[in-house]
């Protein structure tokens, strides 16, 4: 039976929808922008990005309030990303990005609200005090994952990295290792793991004089991952050269990977209390070892959602799909192997 307008339209669904739309957004907008500037020339800051961005998603929200057509907050949502790029001078990376963000946000707040279970509606009228506590730390989930998305966009803003004072997750970048890795493979390097590839990393000896570290202000990482890996960072070849535009692409691709794996799983936990794993799914995405991960750019964060995917399809008898997703998961990191352990139980 479908749902009533003043069901879609609950304080529950709403919320709930807003804090999703507003983590994607950053994913988006973010893991867009510098990938589009290396094309089209970078214009704007990535303050600028961020904060329109999220009020793109603020209106969506304030627009599906007040029951507007599903489509109203794409359109207005893209009006919205022109008026800000015109205004900030954002250039066409900027525009491309928020006009993403606009599209992707639009239509979560057209198709989400309805696909929400009942249970999670009047939560917050039974549930005032949890409601509150629940909120506050959703709005840290949401600045925490904007001020990282900062960081994401220009590398001279550690105060806003995932654990600001670090120094070792400030320099450090996994991702490093696999853009140096794809890159000795494209060039026919017979052995990726010698240690005359990795000087400057971490336990070797540093880059020989006059040689310039390519992912500056990062350091080298050591890539210590299976070579079919590789095809998985495939995509960042085409913006070869450019680290920090490499960097962008991967934090968006891997945040917003982990959102649908995390959201996949929390749908399939059935039952009267779905609506708990549910809501506590945001929450995880924005917490701090999630966004370290994602900050560094480490690949474990995608393959245990790669890994979850794979088990969830193979409880729901989808041998063919968990079987190929469950592979790559253990052809890229070896460790999800012991998962495979356990699926005669299923």
């Amino acid at each position: 039976m479908p749902l009533s307008t003043t069901t879609t339209r609950s304080f529950e669904r709403v919320g709930f929808v807003a804090i999703w739309a507003c983590l994607l957004a950053l994913f988006i907008a973010q893991g867009l922008w510098r990938p589009l500037a290396h094309f089209f020339g970078s214009a704007g800051t990535t303050f600028q990005v961020t904060g329109a961005a999220l009020s793109i998603v603020a209106l969506g929200t304030g627009l599906r309030w007040m029951g507007r057509a599903p489509w109203i907050p794409v359109l207005s949502g893209a009006a919205a990303a022109v008026l800000w790029s015109v205004g900030l001078s954002l250039g066409v990376a900027g525009l491309g990005a928020l006009l993403a963000v606009a599209l992707a946000t639009g239509a979560l707040f057209g198709w989400l609200p309805d696909h929400l279970p009942p249970s999670l509606d009047g939560l917050a009228g039974r549930h005032r005090f949890l409601t509150t506590v629940y909120l506050l730390v959703a709005l840290v989930s949401v600045v925490s994952t904007a001020r990282l998305s900062i960081f994401i966009g220009d590398p001279t803003a550690v105060d806003y990295q995932a654990v600001p004072g670090d120094r070792f997750v400030e320099v450090h970048s996994c991702l490093s290792a696999y853009v140096r890795a794809s890159e000795l493979a494209r060039q026919g390097a017979d052995n990726l793991y010698d240690n005359r590839w990795w000087y400057g990393s971490n336990g070797l000896p540093p880059l020989p004089s006059g040689v310039e570290n390519p992912y500056a202000p990062f350091l080298l990482d050591n890539f210590s991952y299976p070579p079919p890996f590789l095809l998985l960072s495939a995509p960042l070849a085409v913006l070869d050269g450019d680290f920090l535009a490499q960097r962008a692409l991967w934090f968006g691709l891997n945040g917003l990977f982990a959102a649908f794996g995390i959201w996949r799983v929390a749908r399939w936990i059935d039952g009267t209390a779905a609506h708990r794993v549910l809501l506590l799914a945001p929450l995880f995405l924005g917490s701090v070892p999630v966004l370290v991960t994602l900050q560094i750019g480490n690949f474990h964060l995608a393959v245990t959602a790669l890994s979850l995917l794979a088990m969830v399809a193979l409880h729901r008898q989808r041998a063919a799909t968990g079987g190929a997703l469950l592979a790559m998961a253990i052809l890229s990191k070896i460790s999800p192997g012991i998962l495979g352990a356990e699926v005669p139980w299923l």
